[in-house]
C-alpha cells in the first residue's frame, strides 16, 4: 500500500513538472481583455516613440505644397501654433482676439502659425477662410496629424507655445471665454496665451502649463460630417 502511494505521488510530481515545462516552452496564443488593452497601449506607445525618437518636430505643408518646420526659427522668443479648422465656429470667433495678440507681440519676437488639421480641406477653402476672417499667422497644413500628435492637442482652437529653445511651455486654450460645454462668458477674464507670451518676451522662465480647450474635436473628421463643437453655437 505504501509503495502504491509513493508511486502515485511520483507520477503526480512528474505530471506537474511536465505541465510546467510545457507552459514555459509553448508560445502564448491568446490573452484576456485586460491583457489585450495593455497590448494595444504598448503598440501605440511604440509607434509614438518611433515618430518622435529623434526629437525633431515634423514638417508641415505650406499652401503651395512646400515642407515647412514651424519651429525652425531659433531667434524667435516664442513660436505659437494655433490649431484651427475653417468650419469650426469657435475657432472663427477667436479672430479678433488673435488679431489683438498679433498686434501686441508680432514685433517682439513672436511667430505665429495657423495649423489647419482637416486633411479634406482644400487649399482654396483655406485661402478663402484667411481672407474672410483675417486670422494672422502663417498658414500650414497638417493632413496626417503629425504635429497634432507631436504637440498632443485635441481641439480646435487649441494652442501650443514653444520658447526659443523649442521647449513646449504651454498647451491649451487661448483664454477662458468658453468655460464649459454650452457655457460662454460675455468676455474672457483669464488670458492664458497672452500671459505666456508676455513672460517669454520679457525673458522669463516659463514652466510647462496645460489648460483645457473648448471647441471642435480634431478626431471628428469623418467625410461629409460637420464639426462637433464642445459647446453650442451661441455665445
Amino acid at each position: 500500500m505504501r509503495h502504491l502511494l509513493q508511486t502515485t505521488q511520483v507520477r503526480r510530481r512528474q505530471s506537474w513538472l511536465g505541465f510546467a515545462l510545457l507552459a514555459l516552452l509553448t508560445p502564448v496564443v491568446g490573452c484576456s481583455n485586460g491583457d489585450t488593452e495593455k497590448s494595444k497601449e504598448g503598440t501605440a506607445e511604440s509607434k509614438e516613440a518611433t515618430a518622435t525618437a529623434d526629437g525633431q518636430p515634423p514638417l508641415l505643408l505650406s499652401l503651395d505644397g512646400n515642407e515647412v518646420s514651424p519651429l525652425a526659427d531659433k531667434k524667435a522668443a516664442a513660436k505659437v501654433l494655433i490649431f484651427v479648422r475653417s468650419d469650426c465656429p469657435i475657432s472663427n470667433r477667436y479672430s479678433p482676439e488673435l488679431q489683438r495678440l498679433h498686434q501686441l507681440y508680432s514685433g517682439k519676437g513672436v511667430t505665429t502659425f495657423l495649423i489647419y488639421v482637416d486633411p479634406k480641406e482644400p487649399v482654396e477653402t483655406i485661402r478663402k477662410h484667411l481672407q474672410e476672417y483675417q486670422i494672422p499667422g502663417t498658414p500650414l497644413r497638417d493632413p496626417e496629424h503629425k504635429m497634432v500628435a507631436f504637440t498632443g492637442v485635441t481641439i480646435t482652437p487649441e494652442v501650443a507655445v514653444y520658447n526659443d529653445d523649442n521647449t513646449l511651455v504651454y498647451r491649451g486654450r487661448i483664454d477662458n471665454r468658453y468655460v464649459d460645454f454650452g457655457k460662454a462668458l460675455p468676455e474672457a477674464t483669464e488670458h492664458d496665451l497672452e500671459q505666456v507670451l508676455r513672460a517669454l518676451v520679457n525673458g522669463e522662465q516659463v514652466a510647462l502649463r496645460n489648460t483645457t480647450a473648448i471647441g471642435c474635436y480634431i478626431g471628428d473628421l469623418a467625410p461629409n460630417k460637420s464639426p462637433q463643437p464642445s459647446e453650442d453655437s451661441e455665445g
